[in-house]
């Protein structure tokens, strides 16, 4: 064992003794994530760590959670004296999504979704698009539909 691996060592140790049990914070991979329960599973050198939050408090409540991409790096975070764990930071994201109220903004994979109650951004850009070539199909209906196609490599939902 080199001399840095015996600092990092010591020093989880002492934060170990110091914090209940164990180290107070991780640098780890992401093996899995769970979107639907905000939670994702890390490895740490070979040790796992299933059910990490992406939010502090799991409940029906939500406001921003990143998604980290699987097989990156996140930094979690011991939740006070429990055997929770929290991501705090993400090497690579793959999802970010911020509720406020009935509103929802997502962005994945380069597209948007920007939703408000049943109403959808993209969608609402497509059936305009759909109205105005039925208002100018016949002057240039190509352009129209050029337009439209942008949009959907822009807005997902569209």
């Amino acid at each position: 064992m080199d001399k840095k691996e015996q600092i990092r060592r010591g020093l989880k140790e002492l934060l170990g003794n110091k914090a209940g049990s164990g180290s107070t914070t991780v640098l780890a991979t992401v093996d899995a994530v769970n979107e639907d329960e905000f939670t994702c599973d890390i490895d740490d050198a070979g040790i796992k760590i299933y059910d990490v939050r992406l939010r502090p408090v799991l409940n029906e409540k939500e406001g921003i959670t990143i998604f980290p991409k699987p097989g990156t790096w996140v930094l979690a975070v011991r939740i006070e004296d429990s055997q929770e764990w929290m991501v705090v930071a993400v090497d690579e994201v793959d999802k970010y999504r911020i509720v406020a109220g009935d509103m929802l903004f997502e962005m994945k994979e380069g597209k948007y979704l920007v939703q408000s109650g049943a109403e959808n951004l993209g969608q609402c850009i497509d059936d305009l698009i759909l109205q105005m070539q039925m208002i100018y199909a016949p002057k240039n209906t190509a352009a129209i539909t050029a337009i439209q196609l942008r949009f959907k490599q822009l807005l997902s939902g569209a």
